[in-house]
């Protein structure tokens, strides 16, 4: 190309910049003329033009295209949702779950995911039955349970801590019998 060539081309693109709408934001031109926001800002001050007077013209980047459509996707999946811990939540919306993201917010805004976080559901079990008996429903290690136990003060279990056995005069208390179910029942379903 040669240099005259050149200087007609460089001509017939400044022309381009001038004709255009400088009450637009930087990003806005930028796409139009595609070149990158920060081109487009130099050649605003490079053409003495004046600053943005308009918003953005609703063009979005994909990555707020893709926040739209997973708000979207949570929206219609809601009555699926509604229940299940975040980490099943996140699996079956393919998206990740972390706490500042619109998703999150949404579905923390909406009540649909469960309240607890952690491994275990402490905040579910009845304390009053020892601790064998509520590793055995609730599929966690005795020692665990007698840990979380002694580190945030829950207190002794009303009945004693041996294990349970149907010989035992536990097994023929009414009101041990009744707690047990509703442990089992609680478990069984927390599990689904």
């Amino acid at each position: 190309m040669s240099v005259r060539n050149g200087k007609a081309l460089w001509q017939q693109r400044r022309e381009q910049w001038e004709h255009l709408d400088w009450r637009r934001t930087d990003r806005d031109l930028g796409q139009q003329m595609n070149v990158s926001r920060e081109r487009a800002r130099q050649m605003r001050r490079a053409l003495g033009k004046p600053d943005s007077t308009l918003r953005s013209s609703g063009i979005r980047r994909p990555s707020e295209i893709r926040r739209q459509e997973a708000l979207k996707r949570a929206a219609a999946l809601l009555p699926q949702l509604r229940g299940l811990r975040i980490g099943e939540a996140a699996k079956l919306l393919e998206n990740s779950l972390s706490k500042g993201t619109s998703v999150r917010q949404f579905l923390d805004q909406e009540g649909v995911l469960h309240r607890w976080r952690g491994k275990h559901p402490w905040h579910l079990m009845n304390f009053q039955l020892p601790s064998a008996a509520l590793a055995r429903i609730w599929r966690i290690s005795r020692t665990v349970i007698s840990i979380h136990r002694s580190r945030h003060g829950v207190g002794a279990p009303k009945w004693d801590g041996q294990v349970f056995r149907c010989s035992s005069a536990k097994a023929n208390d009414p009101d041990y019998r009744e707690v047990l179910q509703a442990e089992e029942e609680k478990a069984r379903r927390f599990r689904v």
